[in-house]
Parts: structure tokens; C-alpha cells; sequence
């Protein structure tokens, strides 16, 4: 036994072989020239191999592949639609795949949930690289490389206990007569509500300054700013789905009105009706006692109704769901 156990010392210092067959060269092991291999091939320093790395060219530690076409977004011609082959042929760095590849040279490509429009302009804010225009409501994220996109929705319990009916005079200046919410002057029974739109997307709401977007935003003489048209319409709904009440679609001045996530506190708002938007974390607010910010039941029969508040009601603005942009609450209109 000693001699045997001697023979198989001689045997491991002289070539006889590693004591240890599990270690790889990688870990430090030399080869039989006494030398280290080198360790694989890492060209981006991302920690991840070459032959493992769906971006080896671009740093890309956390491999994000949106289309799952195993092509790394940061490498990807065509990060939302997936083309592992990446062909190119008009060699404007945008995959022939990819919707903004229609867009000519010098256009902005922005591209909407519903649809990919190019456009001659962009502003700042949400241009993002190869000539990426963020889409209305959203804005470019450098840290996220993405357009971060909003979620706006109705929150249905302060809808449903904010509701009262009031009796109101209208003159023929009033702004509720000059805006329409109102058809003709004179008394008039009202449903007032408030409307609460919190923002729980993956990004800020962003409209920016309105006087740079003449053709979304109309400047209230009666309220001295701003509004944004198609933010809501206000119906007065059946039990068979008819419109009761004149529903009207109310103009929004869009701010951080209160914050509405945890750890958000009323320091980290951004936007009011200069610079409109609705932060991350926030929620806008129109009070019941606000202009128009009611429907119209002076001619409702007595009934059981269903109020019925709906949000970007024509898609303008980019979101990342758009199921939830109705709220609804059940509502008694009594004999006038």
C-alpha cells in the first residue's frame, strides 16, 4: 500500500494528470505547456461571453430582448418586431421588419400602440435615437431606452361619492354656455362629479408646453389657459345603453393635481397648465364645482341611470392600456 500510494505521487507531479478532473481551464488550471488558456471572450466587458451575449457588441448586463427574437434591444434593428436575421437592405440601420423603415430619409418614425406614423417633426423631448419619435403622451427615457408610456384610468370609488345634483343659472357669457356644456341659458338641473385620472403607467403622461401643439390643445379665453380637448366625455346612460343626457367632451387643463402612489409626495411634481402632463405616481383631479364639470339632466325622467366617464376617447394620447379608460357608477335621478 505505501508503495502504491508512492507511485501515485510521483505520477501527479509528473504529468501523471489533474488530481481534480472537474476544474476547467477557465478557472485558472495550465495546460501541459505550463501555460493559462485565455478566459472567453467578452468584447462588450458586460460579464457576459461572447457566445452567450444577445448584444457581444453593446455593454447589455440585464440581455432585455423585447421581440424575443434573441437579439439584444441595444443591437436590435427592429427592437419591437422580431427578425433574427436583421436584414437591412436599404442600410438605413432600421430592420427591413420594422414599420419606421417606410419612413424616408430626415423623417421621424413614431410609433403608437394602435399604429407607426413618420413625421418632418419631433420635439426634443421625445426624440429618442435612428430617428425614434416618441408618440403623443409619452416621452423618450435614456436610463429605460424606450419610450415610457402612461396609463391613464378612472378611479370609480371618488366618482361614485362625489356625485350630486344641483340646480345652477346659466347667463349667455357664462363660460358652461360659451364652452357648450351647456346648450341654452336660463335654470338648469345638474349632475356634478369629480373626476379622478391617476397615471400608474411605466412613464410620465407628457404633453409639454401647450402653445408648441396648436393642433391638440385650445386656448380658453373663459379660464385664461389652455385645455386639451379630447381628455373625457361625460354620459348619462339606460339601463339600454341610450344616452340620456346631453354628454359633452370636457377640456382638461393636465397637472399633478395630488399624488396618488406610495412615496410620491407633492415635491416631486412637474407638470401644471404651462407645461402639461401627469407624472408617474400622480393624479389630476376636476372638482365637482368646476365649469363643466357636470352633465346636463334637466330633461332626465326619473330613473335609474348609469354615469358614465370615459378617457382619451380617441386614442390620441400613448398608453399601455387602454381597457381601463372607462369608469362608471350607478346613480338615482330623482322627479325634477
Amino acid at each position: 500500500m505505501r508503495l502504491w500510494g508512492a507511485l501515485w505521487l510521483v505520477a501527479g507531479c509528473y504529468g501523471g494528470g489533474d488530481p481534480d478532473p472537474t476544474t476547467d481551464a477557465g478557472s485558472g488550471d495550465t495546460d501541459s505547456a505550463g501555460t493559462t488558456p485565455p478566459p472567453p471572450p467578452d468584447a462588450d466587458g458586460d460579464g457576459l461571453i461572447d457566445s452567450q451575449d444577445n448584444c457581444a457588441t453593446v455593454t447589455n448586463p440585464d440581455q432585455t430582448d423585447t421581440d424575443l427574437d434573441l437579439v439584444g434591444d441595444l443591437c436590435d434593428n427592429c427592437v419591437n418586431d422580431a427578425n433574427t436575421d436583421q436584414v437591412d437592405a436599404d442600410g438605413d440601420a432600421i430592420g427591413d421588419a420594422c414599420p419606421c423603415d417606410a419612413c424616408l430619409a430626415g423623417e421621424w418614425c413614431a410609433t403608437h400602440p394602435e399604429y407607426t406614423v413618420c413625421q418632418d417633426d419631433c420635439p426634443p423631448e421625445l426624440q429618442g435615437p435612428d430617428a425614434t419619435c416618441c408618440p403623443l403622451g409619452s416621452r423618450w427615457s435614456a436610463e429605460a431606452y424606450a419610450c415610457l408610456l402612461p396609463d391613464l384610468w378612472v378611479e370609480e370609488t371618488r366618482l361614485a361619492i362625489s356625485k350630486e345634483i344641483t340646480n345652477d343659472f346659466f347667463g349667455e357669457a357664462d363660460c358652461e354656455i360659451v364652452e357648450g356644456c351647456v346648450g341654452v341659458p336660463g335654470q338648469r338641473r345638474l349632475l356634478r362629479f369629480d373626476t379622478t385620472t391617476p397615471n400608474t403607467g411605466e412613464g410620465d403622461l407628457y404633453m409639454g408646453p401647450p402653445g408648441d401643439r396648436p393642433d391638440i390643445f385650445t386656448f380658453s379665453p373663459c379660464h385664461g389657459h389652455y385645455h386639451f380637448d379630447t381628455y373625457a366625455v361625460y354620459e348619462l346612460v339606460d339601463a339600454s345603453g341610450n344616452v340620456v343626457a346631453p354628454g359633452h367632451k370636457q377640456a382638461f387643463c393636465l397637472l399633478d393635481f395630488e399624488p396618488w402612489l406610495p412615496g410620491i409626495t407633492i415635491f416631486d411634481a412637474k407638470y401644471d397648465c404651462d407645461r402639461q402632463g401627469i407624472t408617474l405616481g400622480f393624479a389630476d383631479t376636476y372638482d365637482s364645482f368646476l365649469d363643466c364639470q357636470f352633465v346636463d339632466i334637466t330633461d332626465v325622467q326619473e330613473g335609474e341611470y348609469t354615469l358614465r366617464v370615459t378617457l382619451n376617447t380617441e386614442h390620441l394620447l400613448a398608453e399601455t392600456d387602454y381597457t381601463n379608460n372607462v369608469g362608471e357608477t350607478q346613480v338615482f335621478i330623482p322627479a325634477n
